[in-house]
């Protein structure tokens, strides 16, 4: 029962630490953050009863330099669909994770999956009550420190996702989203962005439809050793889908991952993250956070474009014991011919690893990253991609 509350903690650690989620939560990254990791699989472990139902709840802790020390409890149902007449179908599920964090920070989920007979559809769901606050420097990649800034607001997000498997390997479906942001508060809006393109900072509503299409061969979805993975999303958003501002996103999330010798794994991941039209702050790609420049505080460069790769070494030291190093570069920019090599962005760092489940190989992650300033410290279930 433990490893799998700390396997299930995992995922609200990805979904409060990447309230801003995507985190690059941009249209497609906020839900990213949790569908990144966890794209379809639910439970590795299948239930043996067709039909069976199973209601539990779990503590929730992690620690990031967004939240600081966020805590909370998480209820998890696990069930099969009406019209599931085989074993080999994973469990669907829901979750309701309740976060608060020393930072006076407030975040509710409702997120589930839906898996219909034989897997031929995967309907998944998330759905947000933020209340949440951050430190904000404007927009571009090259903001002074001068501009930091304390923003307090609310929001409500929901994406939904209808995948329907083609192949074996290959999915894809349509997503709609919905996203208020309201009772801003900026403590300081002197030295931001010039006023036409504040656009958001008084509160906003977007709304949006777009495809989404994977491709998973993935071995292990927590902690891969081998296979590929591959999400290409796009976002519409448009007044007659009752959008305040009218733009699109399309994101790309690559991932390699290659086994070099026993207990030891090179693993590589690219983002390319493109808006074009009239996007909100709280919608631009930003940089920074649990996953990707780890070491840089989530959003303190965001633009509408943005372009991050990293590497990570990751090795088996002793019984449950293990370490990573990583190193990422990545920028923002207003349009993508913008982003020159002259402006990228450095990070890296190193990390501890200690296993609680040996089976599905779930560490807990202990993170240390550096970008610029103070560095980064990151404690949480699960790798950071």
């Amino acid at each position: 029962m433990l490893s799998r509350s700390l396997l299930l903690t995992l995922l609200i650690c990805l979904a409060g630490s990447l309230v801003p989620v995507m985190a690059q939560e941009t249209a497609a990254q906020d839900v990213r953050s949790v569908k990144r990791n966890y794209p379809l699989k639910i439970s590795s472990k299948d239930m043996t009863t067709l039909h069976r139902k199973q209601l539990t709840f779990f503590p929730v802790i992690y620690r990031s330099p967004e939240t600081g020390l966020a805590y909370g409890a998480l209820a998890l149902g696990l069930f099969k669909m009406i019209g599931v007449t085989d074993t080999l179908t994973r469990t669907s599920n829901l979750e309701l994770p309740i976060v608060f964090t020393s930072q006076k920070q407030f975040v509710v989920d409702f997120l589930y999956t839906l898996i219909t007979n034989r897997e031929k559809y995967f309907i998944r769901g998330f759905n947000q009550y933020n209340n949440f606050s951050e430190y904000y420097y404007g927009i571009g990649n090259n903001t002074p420190d001068a501009n930091k800034t304390f923003v307090k607001y609310q929001s409500i997000r929901t994406n939904q996702r209808v995948l329907r498997r083609v192949t074996k390997r290959h999915f894809a479906g349509l997503q709609y989203q919905y996203y208020k942001v309201s009772n801003t508060s900026f403590s300081d809006t002197l030295n931001l962005d010039p006023g036409n393109s504040r656009l958001g900072y008084g509160g906003f509503t977007t709304a949006g439809l777009g495809l989404v299409y994977l491709y998973d061969s993935r071995d292990n979805v927590i902690n891969s050793s081998h296979g590929t993975y591959v999400e290409l999303s796009s976002l519409f958003c448009e007044p007659y889908f009752g959008s305040q501002y009218q733009f699109y996103n399309i994101t790309l999330d690559a991932r390699k991952f290659v086994p070099i010798g026993r207990g030891q794994v090179l693993a590589f991941q690219g983002i390319i993250n493109h808006n074009q039209g009239d996007v909100p702050w709280r919608q631009m790609a930003t940089m920074g956070g649990f996953s990707m420049m780890r070491g840089y505080y989530l959003g303190r460069h965001r633009d509408k474009n943005y372009i991050a790769v990293q590497a990570e070494y990751r090795l088996h030291i002793w019984k449950f014991f293990g370490m990573a190093f990583f190193a990422s570069t990545g920028e923002v920019a207003a349009q993508m011919e913008q982003i020159t090599p002259s402006e990228l962005k450095f990070a890296g760092g190193t990390g501890l690893r200690f296993q609680v489940d040996k089976k599905e190989r779930v560490n807990i992650r202990f993170d240390v990253g550096f970008g610029t300033g103070t560095p980064g410290y990151y404690l949480t279930i699960g790798e950071a991609f």
